[in-house]
C-alpha cells in the first residue's frame, strides 16, 4: 500500500514537473506579435501604450518581437495589413478595433487573434477557436438622453461608415431609441474624411453623434470649429481629446489594455485562445467638455455632471 502511494505521488509530481518545464520552455522561446493599429486614432495609440506596459510587467525583456502595421483605417488598407502579418507567420495578431479583428478573421479564420476594443454585439458573430479579446457595448440610449437634456433637439446626425460593422450596428441602435424622445435621425455615411464636410454643407441637424468608426473619428477632428460656429453639440463613442467634443462616452483605455495584456501573456505562455473567455468590459468613461458647452451657450445639468468620469474645462 505504501509502495502504491509512493508511486502515485511520484507520478503526479512527474506530470506537474513536465508541464511546468514545457511552459517554461515555451515562455523562453522568442515569440512574435503582429499588431494592426489603425493610424490617426489617438484612442488606439493610448490603449496600445498601456498594453506594452502591461506586457513589460509579465514578460522577460527581449522575449517578444513586435511587427506593427499602421494602416489608414479603411477596409482595403486594413485587409492588406492583415495579409502581411499572416504571411510573416506571426504567433498571434493583436488587433485594435472591430474592423481590424474582422479583417484578420476573414483572411485566415484560424489565425490566433487577440482584439482590443471590439464591439461586443458585432464580435458575437465571429466565434472561432483561435480568437479572444476585450470587448464593450455602449449604452446608446444614454447618449440620446444626455443630448436631449442639454437643449431642445429635433434631429440628430449620426456619422457612420457603412463599411464598418460596429458603426452600422450603432446607427441602427440609435434609430431604435430616438423615437422615444421624438427625435429624427439623419444618416451621415462617411467613407472618406472629406465626405462629412460635403454632407454638412447641405444639411442642418441639431446635434451630431460619431460612432466608433475610425474614419468618423478622424473626421471628428476636422469639424470642431464648424460645430462651435453652428452651436451643434457633438457626442462621440470613440474619444478624441484634440477634437474636444461636448460628450465622449467610451470604454476605459487603461482597463481595456490591462485585460488585453493579461490575455496576451497567457497565450504567449502556451494557452489556447479558446481557453480564454472573451472579456466584456463594463468600465465605461463619460467625459463632458465644459469649455465647448460654454462657447455654444449650452448648460449641462448638474445631475449629468455627477455621472461624469471627468469634466474637462
Amino acid at each position: 500500500m505504501r509502495l502504491f502511494k509512493r508511486l502515485f505521488l511520484y507520478t503526479l509530481l512527474s506530470i506537474f514537473a513536465f508541464f511546468s518545464f514545457t511552459e517554461d520552455i515555451f515562455a523562453s522561446e522568442k515569440k512574435t506579435i503582429g499588431v494592426i493599429l489603425p493610424s490617426n486614432v489617438p484612442y488606439y495609440e493610448e490603449v496600445h501604450n498601456y498594453v506594452l506596459k502591461k506586457l513589460e510587467e509579465n514578460i522577460i525583456s527581449g522575449n517578444v518581437d513586435f511587427i506593427i502595421q499602421k494602416p489608414f483605417p479603411d477596409v482595403i488598407a486594413i485587409s492588406n495589413a492583415a495579409r502581411k502579418l499572416i504571411a510573416l507567420n506571426v504567433d498571434v495578431i493583436l488587433c485594435y478595433g472591430t474592423s481590424a479583428a474582422i479583417a484578420v478573421i476573414r483572411e485566415r479564420p484560424y489565425q490566433p487573434v487577440v482584439y482590443v476594443a471590439g464591439y461586443a454585439p458585432v464580435m458575437e458573430r465571429y466565434r472561432s477557436n483561435n480568437i479572444t479579446g476585450v470587448e464593450f457595448k455602449t449604452p446608446l440610449s444614454s447618449i440620446t438622453r444626455y443630448l436631449n437634456s442639454m437643449k431642445e433637439i429635433k434631429s440628430i446626425g449620426v456619422v457612420y461608415n457603412p463599411l464598418e460593422s460596429d458603426s452600422v450596428y450603432q446607427l441602427n441602435e440609435i434609430l431604435k431609441c430616438c423615437p422615444y424622445y421624438k427625435i429624427s435621425v439623419v444618416k451621415i455615411p462617411v467613407k472618406t474624411v472629406s465626405d462629412l464636410k460635403e454632407f454638412l454643407q447641405g444639411t442642418t441637424v441639431d446635434a451630431l453623434v460619431f460612432t466608433t468608426s475610425s474614419i468618423a473619428n478622424i473626421a471628428l477632428s476636422e469639424i470642431h470649429e464648424y460645430s462651435l460656429n453652428k452651436k451643434i453639440p457633438v457626442a462621440t463613442l470613440l474619444p478624441r481629446k484634440d477634437a474636444r467634443p461636448l460628450i465622449s462616452l467610451h470604454p476605459s483605455a487603461k482597463k481595456q489594455a490591462e485585460k488585453a495584456g493579461l490575455i496576451l501573456h497567457s497565450i504567449l505562455r502556451g494557452k489556447r485562445p479558446s481557453d480564454i473567455p472573451r472579456d466584456m468590459s463594463a468600465d465605461m468613461e463619460l467625459f463632458f467638455y465644459l469649455g465647448e458647452a460654454y462657447k455654444m451657450n449650452i448648460r449641462i445639468p448638474a445631475d449629468l455632471l455627477t455621472e461624469a468620469t471627468e469634466v474637462i474645462y
